[in-house]
């Protein structure tokens, strides 16, 4: 360690989230995802709760709504009827698939 002191994980993110403009906007969704499993489902809390912390700082940060961990089960669980009422109707154009008629 240097005569300054190396920086806490908390001023590292604060720097990150400062300067999150400056990168591809699909890395950065891809961190703000992956803290959000991280956030929920760590089996350690205090890794838990920091990495959950970061999570709604990021969802803040672009203006947005943070999603709850049962919403998060059900856009990752592995069930096609699920992704098809997740998908709505008419074309697909979010990638998602449309909900099957009955």
């Amino acid at each position: 360690m240097g005569p300054i002191g190396e920086p806490s994980l908390d001023q590292l993110a604060s720097t990150y989230l400062r300067s999150v403009d400056e990168l591809p906007f699909h890395f950065h969704m891809h961190l703000v995802h992956a803290a959000e499993i991280v956030g929920y489902k760590h089996p350690n809390p205090k890794t838990r709760d920091w990495w959950h912390s970061f999570y709604l700082a990021a969802v803040r940060d672009m203006h947005l709504h943070p999603e709850s961990e049962s919403d998060l089960d059900s856009r990752l669980g592995d069930n096609l009827e699920q992704w098809q009422q997740l998908g709505g109707e008419g074309e697909t154009l979010t990638g998602r698939l449309p909900k099957t008629r009955r």
